[in-house]
């Protein structure tokens, strides 16, 4: 239906401008779907997921450049600094989201910090095989428990030495 009132619009500004939103929805779309708004079985269904996604923005620029670069002009130096600020906002914000995920997927498929020990002030915690360390912020320690499917998170307060172990990637 969209794609109906998109080629019934014969104003280029207007297309141009609805072509603009599309994509950045586009955008935020395949932002949502690396931060795990989304859930997906394999990487491979990401993949497929993205591909389309980002077949459609390339299809919609191919078919639009003109409207999109006729609405473009049509704005003041201002709103053009404005319009392409965002766009390079949301680009970056895919790309650090990607980069956390596969990150992030990379290091819970392949262990990457097995046999680190956290030292508590009651008891120690090692990665291994099946319960490992998957990262830290400035208040809490997170560990993976791969039979339960959940991640435990622990205190930095609770906490008196960190040591560790990190495979090369």
């Amino acid at each position: 239906m969209l794609f109906a009132i998109f080629f019934l619009l014969d104003n280029r500004y207007y297309r141009g401008s609805l072509t603009i939103i599309i994509m950045a929805f586009i955008l935020l779309s395949v932002f949502n779907i690396f931060s795990g708004d989304f859930r997906f079985d394999t990487y491979d269904n990401i993949l497929i997921v993205l591909a389309l996604i980002l077949f459609v923005f390339a299809l919609l620029i191919f078919i639009s450049r003109n409207s999109v670069l006729s609405y473009i002009e049509s704005l003041n130096g201002f709103n053009k600094k404005y319009l392409a600020g965002a766009f390079i906002f949301l680009f970056l914000l895919v790309i650090a989201c990607a980069h956390g995920k596969f990150t992030a997927s990379y290091v819970k498929s392949n262990h990457i910090y097995s046999g680190t020990k956290i030292i508590g002030k009651t008891d120690t915690l090692v990665s291994n095989d099946s319960v490992y360390f998957i990262g830290k912020s400035d208040n809490y320690i997170f560990f993976f428990n791969q039979k339960s499917d959940n991640v435990n998170v622990y205190p930095t307060n609770s906490i008196e030495k960190i040591i560790y172990k990190s495979k090369t990637r």
